[in-house]
């Protein structure tokens, strides 16, 4: 009887699901393979992206610290200027409306 249990043909399937079962182990690791350079690539990009994202916000960043300290000089020379000419109004004022004035 063909195809029964004295033909050899079973036999001889099952021993080629071997060869499948090497070529299915080969395929996984390769995925795998694939799968941890890419990983490491997408590691690498991540690292590559936060190095230049500091470099740019170090060279475009404000330090609010340095700027306050800008902002202050800067208003108490502007105090400063004021105080002056209010000064230099006075003496001119002084000098223009009260000199030669004779009591009377």
């Amino acid at each position: 009887m063909p195809g029964g249990a004295a033909d050899g043909r079973n036999a001889s399937a099952l021993s080629d699901v071997d060869g499948f079962d090497a070529a299915y182990q080969r395929l996984v690791n390769g995925f795998a393979s694939d799968v941890a350079a890419v990983g490491r690539q997408t590691a690498n990009q991540l690292a590559l992206t936060s190095s230049l994202d500091t470099a740019w916000e170090q060279g475009a960043g404000v330090n609010l610290d340095e700027e306050t300290v800008n902002l202050v000089v800067a208003q108490r020379a502007y105090e400063a200027a004021a105080r002056l000419m209010t000064a230099v109004d006075e003496m001119l004022d002084t000098l223009i409306n009260r000199t030669g004035v004779v009591g009377r």
